[in-house]
């Protein structure tokens, strides 16, 4: 009997350990520390895997494809939700295996490369939320439907898709509703509408905004970021299209801005913020094993909450402004600006010199180049002094 109970105090041990490291993946993600989330993720995949908890591994497995899609792995994320897919689907467990599904279509979006194959299971799985009363979760899978018919240039599609995920507007978290705005965007350049485009580019990221100042939990920051830099990329590329040096600085800071640093936070001095903050906090962790649509529902209140009461309350956060060329043409004097993008394969340089600024287009095998022998460069004197 003492064997028996050492043995069970250890597992118990373990499967402690386990959300330690899913907890501290998280905070990864929030700072941008990427291999140290995924080695955590790894880490709890594995003491799962040890304490042989086939249902909550199988549920670990999506958690972990969803954090790290968040993360910018989308083959990790792929891999991940296809295994939970496959094991769902043989314990007979219908919603949460559409609902893996529905990760994977995300993770083939990211790499854009979805095989129609797992579109028209995405199709079929949003089907099976809707009957599974999973109803949220359904309109979250539409949305990613009309992701994929844009990319695609499936028009009809896109349509039918967009008017089914259209609910999200009311119904949805600040995360579905930056995304609604991430997917019109994408309808509107299919249909040649650039100016609108770039508005709901803009909401989307002013939504971001609203959302990392009234969360104080890493975690909920973190999910979002991508979310960020997809729709700052979008409006890059929108803006090297008109070749409006003004216009790709500005969208470039933003794409930085969001790739690179989240906001500084700091607690709230409103208690009914502080408190509903909590709720927020303590209803994310449990949508993890309780996805009903009660909680999802209360959650989308509390956003709501947040949102009325960051009104009211000032100071919170030091949202990513947009560029000030003036006073960037003050601060310089008669110093030069360069600032560097790369996008899809080009490289480009922002110039700001005597109040102008220009646009150069680069090339990027040069630069790779001279960067190589830049690492060099560091590496010799460190190698040097540890001999």
């Amino acid at each position: 009997m003492q064997e028996l109970d050492a043995i069970d105090l250890a597992a118990l041990t373990d499967w402690a350990a386990a959300w330690v490291y899913l907890d501290r993946a998280e905070a990864y993600l929030a700072l941008r520390l990427v291999p140290e989330a995924q080695t955590d993720l790894g880490s709890f995949i594995d003491v799962l895997v040890r304490a042989r908890a086939a249902d909550a591994l199988n549920k670990a497995r999506l958690d972990a494809a969803r954090l790290a899609l968040a993360a910018g792995d989308a083959g990790t994320a792929g891999s991940l939700a296809e295994g939970a897919r496959r094991s769902f689907s043989r314990l007979g467990q219908r919603p949460f295996a559409a609902s893996a599904t529905v990760v994977m279509l995300a993770a083939a979006i990211a790499e854009n490369r979805v095989r129609p194959s797992l579109a028209r299971a995405a199709h079929d799985a949003a089907s099976v939320l809707v009957e599974e009363g999973w109803s949220l979760q359904a309109l979250r899978a539409h949305a990613l439907l009309a992701h994929e018919a844009a990319l695609a240039g499936k028009h009809r599609a896109l349509e039918h898709e967009l008017a089914a995920a259209r609910p999200l507007e009311r119904r949805g978290t600040v995360a579905d509703r930056i995304e609604l705005c991430h997917v019109e965007a994408l309808a509107l350049l299919g249909a040649g509408e650039g100016r609108r485009a770039e508005a709901r580019l803009r909401r989307g990221l002013a939504l971001l905004e609203e959302h990392r100042a009234g969360l104080g939990a890493a975690e909920l920051r973190a999910t979002t970021s991508s979310l960020g830099v997809d729709l700052a990329r979008e409006g890059l590329r929108l803006a090297l299209g008109s070749e409006a040096p003004r216009d790709v600085l500005a969208w470039a800071e933003r794409l930085r801005g969001n790739a690179l640093r989240l906001p500084a936070v700091r607690p709230a001095a409103d208690r009914k913020l502080r408190a509903a903050q909590r709720e927020l906090q303590q209803l994310a962790r449990r949508a993890r094993e309780d996805p009903s649509a009660r909680v999802s529902t209360r959650r989308a209140e509390l956003e709501s909450v947040v949102r009325t009461r960051l009104r009211l309350v000032r100071g919170m956060s030091s949202a990513i402004a947009d560029v000030a060329l003036d006073s960037a043409v003050n601060a310089l004097g008669d110093r030069a600006l360069v600032e560097y993008v790369e996008i899809d394969g080009r490289l480009l340089a922002i110039t700001l010199v005597d109040g102008r600024l220009r646009l150069h287009e680069l090339e990027p095998g040069s630069v790779d180049r001279d960067l190589e022998w830049l690492r060099f460069g560091l590496t010799r004197p460190t190698a040097s002094s540890s001999g």
